[in-house]
């Protein structure tokens, strides 16, 4: 990662590339896939592995009405929460994304990891399960906006258990059991 700063105080992380390796990832039964932008990688994913799945969507022009509860095996952000500006809309999305997710659901989410006071601009090439690949641009300049693995992990302890994370390349990965109601 190459950090470059500005002349008004802010860090910008430039990744010339990264790679997510997605090609043994299986995601398998009901999902949810929530984002701001459609990026077709979920919904590969799961075609790859299961002639027979469901995929259910909800994009910033849906409303989530017709979305059940205790209803998903799992849900997604992929590239999702680095474009919800505020602590506390992540963390109701969180608290929806519960209620939607059976018992043993669980919550997968791909996304860069930026502090306040930071920019953040890379080419993403994806590999999916076919041995395809797929190129996307983050891009994220607004430093007001702290979409770190750190931050995440804190809002996501109130609903979920944190199974695995990994860190690499200014992009993290986390996958999440949802946490019993009582």
């Amino acid at each position: 990662m190459k950090r470059i700063n500005n002349m008004k105080g802010g860090d910008f992380y430039l990744v010339k590339e990264a790679l997510i390796d997605l090609s043994n990832e299986k995601i398998q039964g009901s999902i949810l896939d929530i984002g701001i932008k459609n990026y077709g990688v979920i919904y590969n994913i799961s075609k790859h592995y299961s002639g027979n799945f469901d995929v259910d969507y909800i994009d910033e022009r849906k409303d989530n009405v017709k979305i059940e509860q205790d209803y998903y095996d799992c849900c997604t952000l992929f590239f999702t929460l680095s474009d919800i500006l505020l602590k506390t809309s992540k963390e109701t999305l969180f608290k929806d994304i519960h209620t939607y997710l059976k018992e043993e659901g669980y919550l997968y989410i791909w996304d860069i990891d930026k502090k306040y006071n930071k920019y953040f601009h890379s080419k993403i090439k994806i590999k999916l399960p076919d041995n395809n690949m797929k190129e996307i641009t983050i891009k994220d300049y607004n430093i007001f906006k702290d979409n770190s693995k750190e931050s995440i992990l804190k809002l996501l302890n109130h609903y979920f258990i944190i199974t695995d994370s990994l860190e690499r390349d200014g992009l993290y990965f986390i996958k999440a059991k949802k946490r019993k109601t009582y």
